[in-house]
């Protein structure tokens, strides 16, 4: 998330994620791996979405990063 958050989408106001519902695809999953300030900075730009726990394999073929503007 990190590496998105800096690296590839830096200029982004938010990055929206579309993940399944593992219990570490959650915001509090960063604090896990980095300090809370860090994690917290990253989480800012975040913005999670939840697939139904049936519909996650339906949803790999056609898995893509984009950036969107803020105004859409």
């Amino acid at each position: 998330m990190r590496l998105l958050v800096d690296d590839y989408f830096p200029t982004a106001e938010r990055i929206r994620l579309v993940v399944d519902n593992l219990n570490t695809h959650t915001p509090s999953g960063l604090v896990q791996r980095f300090s809370p300030p860090e994690a917290r900075r990253i989480t800012r730009k975040l913005e999670f979405h939840y697939t139904r726990s049936m519909a996650v394999g339906s949803i790999w073929p056609s898995v893509s990063l984009r950036c969107w503007p803020a105004s859409v």
